[in-house]
C-alpha cells in the first residue's frame, strides 16, 4: 500500500494506541549528573522499523563522534538479548527495562508462556510443562 506518492519511504505504523504515517526519530542525549542535558545524536528510520534495530547504527554513529557512552539508558523498545550482547562488545552497558510479553498466550490467558518452559541453555533443550523436550533448537533472529 502506498502511503505517499511523494516519498516511498513513508509507511504506516502503530505503537500501542498511536497510529501515524511517516518516520520515527531516535534521540540520544547526555544525562550526566550536574551537567546539561544535550542531544548528541539524532537518527531517523522508517516508522515500522523497531527501535532495537536502530541501536547498532546509533552506537556506530556515537562511536564515530567519540561520544559512545559507558552506560546507555534506553526504554524497553531498545532492549533485547542480541542488543545487550552487541552493546557489551562495544564496551557499552545497555540498561533498560525488559520488554513485556505481548504474545497471544499472555493476552488471552490461554496456552503456555515462555515462563512455563524450562530452558537448558547449555544442552539447547526446552522442556514443556508436560515434560516433553524439544527436538531442535535454533536462534530466532526475528524475535525480541
Amino acid at each position: 500500500m502506498v502511503a505517499s506518492p511523494y516519498d516511498p519511504q513513508v509507511h504506516y505504523a502503530k505503537k500501542q494506541s498511536t497510529i501515524w504515517i511517516g518516520y520515527k526519530v531516535h534521540l540520544t542525549e547526555t544525562c550526566d549528573e550536574g551537567g546539561p542535558h544535550l542531544i548528541t545524536h539524532v537518527a531517523t528510520t522508517p516508522a515500522p522499523v523497531v527501535d532495537r534495530d536502530a541501536l547498532e547504527d546509533i552506537h556506530a554513529a556515537l562511536e564515530a563522534k567519540g561520544l559512545l557512552p559507558d552506560i546507555h539508558l534506553a526504554d524497553a523498545g531498545y532492549v533485547a538479548a542480541d542488543q545487550l550482547v552487541a552493546s557489551r562488545k562495544k564496551g557499552v552497558t545497555l540498561l533498560g527495562p525488559a520488554p513485556k510479553d505481548y504474545q497471544w498466550q499472555v493476552r488471552s490467558g490461554e496456552g503456555f508462556t515462555m515462563q512455563d518452559f524450562l530452558l537448558d541453555w547449555e544442552r539447547e533443550v526446552a522442556t514443556c510443562p508436560a515434560g516433553h523436550q524439544s527436538k531442535s533448537w535454533s536462534p530466532d533472529y526475528h524475535q525480541m
